[in-house]
């Protein structure tokens, strides 16, 4: 495999020597660059809040059943309740410009954003929390960019896994959890790989022999999800199918003729989705990691995928 500093320059390179007008291919990679852009600033422009769990024991968040995505249930300053999803692919934290108003939040700034559903850069304003509490977790002086995005739906806001206190990170989707707690990864256990923290959490796998890096995004509906420019070259059980169009954002879905491994995992022939939109990196979504175990040890850059028998067992 490729290394991380081979994958960042290759993301990090600019076409835009070729002139215009841009080839498709050129904007792809102009959008792709500005998504990565827009995740580094959201981790740089809203730093981690100051956190209290009153509680010595680890922090179980119970998830909303019947969700696509690990939903929690959120007070913000005391008022709510507010549905939030918890984002290992976010750089920073998102609440809806309507619950910002709501709560008559004042702005702290502003932040240009890139918004790939919509294809477009906007200037959305920095709001600071006083006091967000899910269950017995309590976040002191949490910052969000206040942002109506397509991606929140009917949902009110998206907390990034970096807000979260110290210590272990897992969502068991299975049991409708997410607990932060002690302990460690060891680099060479069961299921465990090495990750990119920031901007979003990352992870190198290979499909049919090609290198790419994969988002591990619990803020996707979608499972596996490969660049447009990867899937031309490869093999799938006819047609891709659309999924859904929303601006440039295209997502198509098919069998793949191929093996994709992401750590010790190997799928052979998996169904998978496809996107034009990102030309350097793949995604792995909910519908993925919705029967595994996702643990993140985030002090010393690992991760684990594993299933819940698999877990018990070690």
């Amino acid at each position: 495999m490729r290394s991380w500093s081979t994958h960042r320059r290759e993301l990090g390179r600019s076409d835009a020597q070729s002139g215009p007008p841009a080839s498709p291919r050129v904007e792809r990679r102009r959008r792709a660059a500005a998504i990565v852009a827009t995740a580094w600033l959201m981790w740089t422009a809203l730093p981690p809040s100051l956190c209290r769990a009153d509680a010595p024991e680890p922090i179980v968040l119970e998830t909303i059943p019947g969700q696509s995505r690990p939903m929690v249930s959120v007070s913000l300053n005391g008022q709510g309740p507010f549905r939030f999803f918890v984002d290992t692919g976010a750089g920073g934290n998102v609440l809806s410009a309507a619950v910002a108003g709501q709560l008559g939040l004042k702005s702290l700034g502003s932040q240009r954003i890139f918004n790939p559903a919509g294809g477009t850069a906007t200037e959305v304003d920095i709001v600071e929390v006083a006091v967000t509490e899910a269950g017995v977790l309590r976040l002191d002086d949490l910052r969000f960019l206040a942002a109506d995005m397509p991606q929140l739906g009917d949902d009110h806001g998206v907390l990034s896994v970096h807000s979260l206190p110290p210590g272990l990170v897992t969502f068991d989707f299975a049991g409708g959890t997410i607990s932060i707690g002690p302990g460690a990864l060891e680099g060479d256990g069961p299921g465990v790989m090495p990750c990119q923290l920031a901007p979003v959490i990352s992870v190198v796998g290979e499909v049919d022999g090609r290198s790419l890096v994969f988002h591990v995004d619990t803020g996707s509906p979608d499972g596996i999800t490969l660049p447009g420019t990867l899937a031309a070259e490869l093999v799938f059980d006819g047609e891709l199918i659309m999924v859904r169009e929303r601006g440039p954002l295209v997502v198509k879905s098919g069998r793949l003729r191929g093996t994709v491994r992401i750590g010790h995992l190997e799928l052979r022939d998996p169904e998978v989705y496809v996107v034009d939109l990102f030309p350097d990196f793949g995604n792995i979504g909910s519908r993925f990691l919705h029967d595994k175990l996702l643990t993140i040890d985030r002090e010393r850059g690992l991760l684990r995928l594993a299933d819940p028998v698999e877990d018990i067992q070690h």
